[in-house]
């Protein structure tokens, strides 16, 4: 209960309870924009569940070889096109995304892309959608099979 000061209206009280309550957002607002700011429990788990299944998808997708080169879109794209629950960028931001990919590629090869381009990294042929192979999938595996028949006469 707000009680006037002196001429009895009750005015400062008022006004100086919402500046303190303007502040006060200011400052929480400011205080959850730091770097060292912890997250929730779900937002520390979500960033988690992320980060593994970014894990998973690396381990299955890219390959560590000397001739390798991708484009971090290109990554982004295989990667929303695996897991349907990171389709659109509202359920993981592009910038996530690549974050991830950053630290893999600076881990896996200790290099840094430019303008998007990573090398000695590549992006893996998979079966589509519905399980069909794709066309890149079926030129490796024919490869593959003459490389095979070709080591055999040898």
């Amino acid at each position: 209960i707000a009680v006037g000061t002196g001429n009895g209206n009750g005015i400062f009280p008022l006004s100086a309870g919402l500046a303190s309550g303007v502040w006060a957002g200011v400052y929480e607002l400011g205080r959850t924009q730091q770097k060292g700011y912890k997250l929730t429990r779900e937002e520390q788990e979500r960033a988690e569940q992320e980060q593994r299944d970014f894990d998973d998808f690396s381990r299955q997708r890219l390959q560590i070889k000397p001739s390798g080169r991708v484009h971090i879109s290109e990554v982004s794209r295989a990667f929303r096109q695996q897991y349907a629950r990171y389709r659109t960028t509202e359920q993981m931001s592009d910038n996530v995304l690549k974050g991830y990919f950053r630290a893999f590629a600076k881990r896996t090869t200790g290099m840094k892309g430019r303008q998007g381009f990573y090398k000695g990294i590549a992006l893996t042929e998979s079966a589509n959608a519905f399980g069909a192979e794709t066309a890149g999938v079926t030129r490796l595996k024919e490869e593959q099979e003459r490389r095979e028949a070709e080591r055999a006469k040898a």
